[in-house]
């Protein structure tokens, strides 16, 4: 379900808990509009919308989908409330509508956790989907079944107001019903929300399994109803008191169990069971208290419950699945545990400590309401009267005494009565008493008015001992005597069983052991299956008689125990079978025969249990147990092989095992290491072959074989003294020269020999061939197993079925591919040497856990393969909580990871917290680093010495300053990884090669430092080529790329050639486009459909033709970068507001469409208001600037003011002004010819026709107006 919707199992959890908060919100709304409207109309409504979700959960393609139709269920599901109060209308006895509502919380409860079994187990068969199918089909059955039967059960009359109704129910004794509704609730929904994913993901149970924990739990919750509905013959106060503190009590339990068993799933299931059975009761009794005293608002009752029992332990459930996803499940149990707790001392606390008035008047009822009651064979006349005047007085245990109104002896009858009741179960009493109609011997008052009015405690004693029995009876029967009795019993029976068998007092305890290995793991077994006998007691040799299939005198099992089994004298004998001959047929032969040999020796019953690395096919009557190879002095892996000892023993042979000795192994997993007292033992023993003289052939051939020193070998025969057992030239040589010719070389083999000196005992054949022709067979070539196994020798010792084969099975579910797996095993060879149970599935559960895919996680352990060797608590979950407290969200975490995995291996003190503070030593702040990081995690790889400083100094050389250099790397933090002599020298040299000087290759790099990053190449050359092909020289080129860099970049196919053909479509030709990018490069930048056509398509909507926009483009191609939205359109509409129209605007633009580069506020304005200043309407200004647009190019100070004033030199000031409006080109000449040609024709007093002279040609000048010479200045 979880892959056909593509979503995580958080989501999948999520759906169910929203579904039980919409259910409540919506259930508000359902139960209250019953009261108003009718039951019948809004359950059928329900029932039809219940059917149409299920059936679009079952059609749903996407878990979004599926998310709504989860919603619409919620809203059809909140129709539960109104199913309660339709059993509030039709039962007002409280006592039968506890019957009912038994009913409906068992059905409700119950189907909650059955159906998940029922849902597992059709998805086992025919897809998940089948199960809303089937709900849509019976939801719509029970719509029809209701329209045809149903008849409406709400009162008619007048309804109160919502409002009213609801501050009945803020009654603080009815809250605290609600409240500890929600917390039964709580630790209900939490097991159901999040048994799955505990028993599946935690645990590593399947589907199935998952769905009978979760149907033991709804059978617990009928249990517990069936004892509920028995236990209802009393008051169902009572009954809330005695379930709300059994359900108290199971969560302490549970509390219990976790703390005292963490590792246990018996003990989460223990408590959970214990807390089903008695939830229903609690819940149930509870319900019935809630809806008494509400009769006329039942609706709104029934949905301030559901809501109660829905969105509080909704919410309480999500954070339940947090805490066991990020905090482990001792929280999630400890959690779940605690709100069967707060239940408990909420009614406790808030409702039973002091109850309402209403329970108290309605019991007091009881005393009235019998009038025919008869005596019920009781000879003190405690009749049913009495019987409820009992349960009024365990209704209000609570109340206490008041010490000041007793006697002065303080044993009065009230004091004592008191002590039972409150004040008003006394009065009830008394007023009781106070009728003489009433005060019948037969009903039961009169005894107990007696009882209280005589003073006499013993009298209230009796009565109240026939109601519930002895009530302050403390004492307890005499036992010391018995209990001393058994004591001596157990002692007796264990002094005989302390004696050894006969067959064990034959054999000697043996001084030399076969081999270290051997003695490391049987010197621990010793421990474990006789700890009160000497370790080495257990080495024994027997006598025995020679036989045709013994030929031997002497019987010398590895390792011998006695009393470990429940046969009376057996014996349990140990053979280590781990050197290679054993797997070898005469090796075999002799193994059966020393088997039967034992088993002829010892008593009926006993055992042989033969330990070995890989399975042997026999036929003897010794069990089998394989193990790992562990390594000497290593502890972890031999623990492990003691586990894996243990828990063979115990699947294989438990029945045959003493119960002392069963338990003792069963606690094995929570022991920590190995035993001290067995290692030194092991330690010390002597072993075969350790003579001298062996020891110094051995010595020589390894020095001279293998090349190994001498400290190396004396290292190496102390780690592994079973080297001195093997012969130099049948087992020695041959394995040196097989190693040498997979590839290794001398100094090679040397370092195997010395790592992993047990390869000198593996056989060739039986061991070392098939291993490495396994590892082959993954796709290693021959190179690639020779290097594996120099890296990692212990490779060679691996079992293939029990370690190669599942580790690489299992990688292979992870979603890697074959060559991956085979890159993997090339890349990390140790991976085959860890544990699938301890290392790898925490590890990459750990790792999902973060928020990675499984598809990013078997992406991520291709890539890095180490990373499943890592620790979680000393590497990966520091290492994340160092990154994210640099500042990165989770997400970027994640997706840091997921680039650049290696990061999880880095160390933290050498590696990681160095470098980000090399790098904040550069300029950079927090966020920045942050920043770079998430963006480039590989810089956290790099070597500070070998990369950073090198490479920052490079560039700093270039002529950056540092604040420069700190804004290029946070720019563009690739840099940092890039080779000076292969990358970042050749790239300057080249760009510096197109003509750029020094500066601006320092100004380029630090605009667009990516320019590093490109490939001469690839990139950089093609790109310079192509644009010169468009016609550019080589100076305009330089400049096209100091101006703008990031034209570097850009794909020539995917962005330049587009850009340069689409531009060349609106009419430009290939000079005037190359004149384009020579002008505005930026424009090569610019996206088509995002850019150039909006904008092209604006200008046209102006009234500009298509060669008119062309000619736009080729006077002025910086426009096609600016926003229509945040520059064109408000400056045309600000010239517009001038008194333009809208082709005068065009007319503008296609004359001087540099105007819409120009800000309003910087430009146009100051310009138009000086105009103004000077005398200028509005009108001429607007004609000013369509005759004349390029005069918002000028500047004012410079030009502008400058050729007014000089006007004003030789025109009045009025004048001058209207003559500028009239002719304000006179604005376009330079200065110098402006005040030449004034003076001339001020000269000749012809200074009216100053406009049409300016536009003379100096010659033309020259002829109308003779006699003046001109100026170099002028023309």
């Amino acid at each position: 379900m979880k892959v056909d919707l593509a979503a995580t199992q958080s989501l999948m959890s999520l759906t169910v808990q929203m579904n039980f908060i919409v259910k409540a919100l919506f259930g508000l709304l359902a139960a209250s509009l019953s009261d108003r409207i009718g039951r019948r109309p809004v359950l059928l409504f329900c029932l039809v919308l219940l059917s149409l979700a299920s059936f679009c959960c079952a059609c749903a393609g996407r878990i979004e989908w599926f998310f709504a139709a989860r919603v619409l269920q919620g809203i059809g599901e909140s129709v539960e409330p109104v199913l309660f109060a339709i059993v509030r209308d039709y039962f007002a006895d409280p006592r039968e509508r506890f019957g009912i509502v038994s009913v409906l919380q068992v059905v409700s409860i119950c189907g909650m956790l059955v159906a998940p079994c029922a849902g597992g187990l059709l998805a086992e068969l025919s897809g998940w989907r089948t199960s809303f199918f089937l709900l849509a089909v019976i939801w719509g059955l029970l719509a029809a079944y209701a329209w045809w039967t149903m008849v409406e059960s709400c009162h008619e009359g007048e309804s109160q107001s919502y409002l009213k109704d609801l501050s009945r129910i803020l009654d603080p004794h009815l809250l605290c019903l609600l409240l500890t509704q929600s917390c039964i609730m709580g630790g209900c929904l939490t097991f159901n929300a999040n048994s799955s994913y505990f028993t599946q993901v935690t645990l590593g149970g399947s589907v199935m399994m998952s769905a009978y924990v979760m149907l033991t739990f709804g059978a617990c919750n009928s249990l517990g109803a069936l004892v509920t509905k028995s236990c209802c013959t009393g008051s169902i106060f009572k009954v809330s008191k005695i379930s709300l503190t059994l359900l108290l009590l199971a969560g302490v339990i549970s509390i219990l169990l976790e703390e005292l068993f963490p590792s246990f799933l018996w003990g989460y299931l223990v408590g959970s069971f214990l807390q089903a059975a008695v939830m229903t009761m609690a819940l149930i009794s509870v319900n019935v208290l809630f809806f008494e005293p509400l009769a006329d608002c039942a609706g709104v009752a029934a949905s301030c419950e559901v809501f109660a029992k829905s969105v509080v332990p909704s919410l309480f459930s999500m954070a339940c699945t947090h805490a066991m996803i990020h905090q482990g499940v001792r929280c999630f149990v400890n959690l779940q545990a605690a709100a069967c707790v707060a239940a408990g001392l909420v009614f406790w606390l808030g409702y039973a400590r002091s109850p309402p008035a209403w329970l108290v008047e309605r019991d007091a009822k009881l005393l009235v309401e019998f009038p025919d009651a008869k005596d019920e064979g009781i000879s003190d006349g405690a009749s049913p009267v009495y019987a409820a005047a009992m349960k009024v007085l365990e209704a209000l245990l609570d109340a206490r005494a008041n010490a000041d109104t007793t006697k002065d002896d303080g044993a009065s009858a009230a004091f004592i009565a008191t002590q039972f009741g409150s004040p008003k179960a006394l009065n009830l009493l008394l007023g009781a008493s106070a009728d003489p109609n009433r005060a019948r011997q037969e009903d039961g008052v009169a005894p107990a008015y007696m009882a209280v009015q005589s003073s006499h405690s013993e009298e209230l004693k009796m009565l109240l001992e026939v109601w519930g029995g002895p009530l302050w009876d403390h004492s307890f029967p005499q036992r010391p005597r018995l209990g001393a009795l058994c004591l001596l019993g157990l002692l007796g029976a264990a002094l005989p069983a302390s004696v050894p068998p006969l067959w064990w007092r034959k054999g000697r305890p043996r001084k030399i052991l076969g081999s270290r290995a051997e003695a490391e793991l049987l010197c621990q077994l010793a421990v474990l299956l006789m700890p009160d006998v000497p370790i080495a007691e257990a080495f024994r040799d027997f006598p025995v008689e020679k036989s045709e299939e013994w030929g031997s005198s002497r019987l010398s099992p590895d390792l011998t125990a006695y009393g470990v089994l429940k046969a009376t004298d057996a014996a349990l004998f140990i053979e280590y079978d781990g050197y290679y001959r054993h797997v070898e047929p005469p090796g075999l032969a002799r193994d059966m025969r020393k088997t039967s040999a034992l088993l002829r020796f010892a008593p009926a019953g006993s055992l042989v249990v033969r330990i070995a690395h890989k399975e042997r096919q026999w036929k003897d009557k010794s069990t089998q147990i394989l193990v790992d190879c562990w390594f000497t002095d290593h502890e972890p892996s031999l623990f492990k092989a003691v586990n894996q000892v243990v828990t063979s023993l115990l699947e294989q042979s438990r029945r045959r095992l003493h119960p002392t000795l069963a338990s003792r192994l069963e606690s094995l997993e929570a022991e920590e290491g190995i035993d001290r007292d067995a290692g030194i033992c092991a330690k010390e023993a002597e072993l075969v072959g350790m003579s001298d003289r062996r020891r110094a052939n051995l010595a020589d051939f390894l020095c001279r074989g293998t090349h190994l020193t001498t400290s190396q070998v004396a290292k190496l025969i102390a780690s592994s003294p079973q080297v001195l057992s093997l012969s130099i030239e049948a087992n020695l040589k041959p394995t040196i020269e097989w190693i040498k010719g997979l590839g290794l070389s001398q100094s090679q083999v040397a370092k195997v020999v010395a790592i992993f000196p047990s390869v000198l005992s593996l056989s060739i054949e039986a061991n070392l061939k098939p291993t490495v022709e396994w590892i082959k067979g993954l796709g290693l070539s021959q190179s690639q197993v020779a290097k594996a196994i120099a890296t990692h020798p212990a490779v060679l010792g691996y079992s293939i079925e029990a370690n190669l084969k599942p580790t690489i099975e299992w990688i292979k579910r992870l979603g890697l591919s074959q060559s991956q797996v085979a890159k993997l095993i090339a890349t990390f060879p140790q991976v085959l040497g860890l544990s699938i149970e301890a290392n790898l599935k925490p590890t990459v559960e750990w790792i999902k856990g973060l928020g990675l895919s499984r598809s990013q996680v078997a992406k991520m352990i291709a890539r890095f393969p180490p990373v499943l060797g890592l620790s979680i608590e000393a590497n990966l979950k520091p290492t994340v909580e160092w990154i994210k407290g640099l500042g990165l969200s989770r997400s970027q975490v994640v997706k840091m990871i997921v680039r650049f995995p290696p990061v999880l291996g880095l160390s933290i003190d050498a590696n990681l917290q160095p470098t980000v503070e090399w790098i904040k030593g550069l300029g950079l702040s927090r966020s920045q680093v942050a920043k770079m990081i998430a963006s480039f995690p590989p810089m956290l790889g790099l070597s500070i010495d070998a990369n950073l400083k090198p490479t920052v100094d490079w560039i700093k050389g270039l002529g950056l300053s540092r604040s420069q250099v700190a804004r290029m790397i946070a720019s563009f933090p690739p840099m940092l990884g890039l080779s000076i002599e292969a990358n970042l020298k050749p790239t300057v040299d080249w760009i510096k090669g197109l003509g750029l000087s020094r500066s601006q290759v320092a100004k380029m790099l630090t605009s667009f430092p990516s320019v590093l990053g490109l490939s001469i190449e690839a990139n950089l050359k093609p790109t310079v080529e192509w644009i010169k092909e468009l016609g550019l020289s080589q100076s305009q080129v330089a400049k096209v790329i100091a101006t703008s860099p990031a034209v570097l970049g850009y794909s020539i196919a995917a962005n330049l050639m587009p850009t340069v053909e689409w531009v060349k479509g609106l009419g430009l030709s290939q000079s005037q486009v190359a004149k384009v990018i020579a002008t505005s490069p930026a424009v090569l930048g610019y996206s088509i459909e995002a850019n150039l056509k909006p904008t092209v398509d604006w200008m046209k909507g102006l009234g500009l033709s298509q060669s008119q926009v062309a000619r736009v483009i080729a006077a002025s191609p910086q426009v096609l970068g600016l926003s229509i939205e945040e520059n064109l359109m408000p400056t045309v509409e600000w010239v517009k507001g001038l008194g333009l129209s809208q082709s005068q605007v065009a007319q503008v633009i296609l004359r001087r469409p540099q105007v819409l580069g120009l800000s309003i506020e910087a430009n146009l304005k100051p310009a138009v208001e000086w105009m103004k200043r000077l005398g200028m309407s509005q009108c001429q200004v607007g004609k000013l600037i369509a005759a004349f647009p390029p005069v918002f190019g000028l500047r004012i100070d410079t030009n502008l003011s400058a050729k007014h004033r000089l006007l004003q030199d030789f025109f009045p000031e009025a004048e001058a002004a209207q003559l500028l409006a009239r002719s304000p080109r006179l604005w376009s000449y330079r200065y110098a010819r402006l005040e030449h040609r004034l003076s001339v024709l001020k000269s000749h007093n012809d200074l009216s026709k100053l406009a049409g002279a300016m536009a003379l040609a100096l010659d033309a000048f020259s002829r109308r107006y003779p006699g003046q010479r001109s100026t170099s200045t002028d023309g």
